[in-house]
């Protein structure tokens, strides 16, 4: 779906379809939708799949466009304190976060407030649940902090069967990662399968706390989806930042939209709509 914003129009239309009119692009819009201009809409299709906000420019029309999607999940499972730490640099980064642990005295509001999905469930039964109901959405990240062979290869199996993940990390040693592995390997996940489960977690901070070690995971999250090195900045060249679209979560480096013009942000009639 793309949100479309009028920001220019031929001379005499109808104030309701001028400047600062909204309207949706989609493949199916719902009853009542307010509609594009023919001459914005016939050039815009390839923005349904696009990430990144665009000005398109014809027939006497300009407009602004951004797709919207919705925000890329970030599952917790295992309701440890470097949960907690990390739910909420989740939310910050614009993840939907969930937490899900089996055990109901540790999974409270009261140990991580402000998350909106607190789930008490085994993770390998949940974490099927929402993919069989199609809820796990564009390339999911998980991160099993359970620390327990009991819950952890349970749902290591059926998160290395998933068709899209953006990054799955398990929590634990060198050693018990290697364990980890050989526990895979013996249950019919050996080689690639087994090489895409990240452990042990992070990015090299020598962080000692829940909330550094914390850090340190979502870091090198954030690495794994742009593409980025995990290196200081000040031992690279060229851009010190990815490009980013209105609306983009930390999920993969933007798609170019159409060029025809400009990025809205320059016009009056886009500055505060996203």
């Amino acid at each position: 779906v793309v949100l479309g914003v009028v920001t220019g129009a031929p001379p005499g239309v109808a104030p309701e379809v001028g400047v600062g009119s909204r309207f949706l692009l989609a493949p199916t819009a719902p009853a009542g939708t307010p509609a594009a201009p023919a001459a914005v809409a016939a050039g815009a299709a390839a923005l349904l799949a696009a990430r990144e906000a665009v000005s398109v420019v014809r027939g006497g029309w300009r407009a602004c466009l951004v797709p919207l999607s919705p925000p890329q999940r970030l599952l917790v499972f295992g309701s440890v304190d470097v949960a907690a730490a990390a739910a909420h640099l989740g939310e910050l980064l614009g993840f939907r976060v969930t937490v899900c642990d089996a055990r109901a005295a540790l999974t409270t509001p009261a140990r991580f407030p402000g998350v909106r999905d607190l789930v008490v469930e085994r993770p390998d039964r949940y974490l099927a649940r929402e993919r069989d109901a199609g809820r796990l959405g564009r390339a999911p990240v998980l991160l099993v902090l359970t620390h327990d062979p009991r819950f952890d290869l349970p749902l290591l199996r059926t998160a290395l069967r998933l068709p899209d993940v953006g990054y799955l990390g398990a929590m634990g040693s060198r050693r018990t990662h290697a364990d980890r592995a050989a526990r895979l390997a013996a249950a019919g996940l050996a080689g690639a399968a087994a090489g895409r489960v990240r452990g042990p977690l992070g990015l090299d901070l020598r962080g000692a706390t829940p909330a550094e070690t914390a850090l340190s995971v979502l870091a090198e999250v954030v690495a794994v989806l742009r593409g980025g090195t995990g290196l200081p900045l000040s031992a690279t060249t060229g851009p010190i930042h990815a490009p980013r679209a209105a609306g983009d979560t930390p999920g993969g480096a933007p798609a170019r939209g159409s060029g025809d013009a400009p990025a809205c942000t320059g016009d009056a009639a886009w500055r505060g709509v996203v």
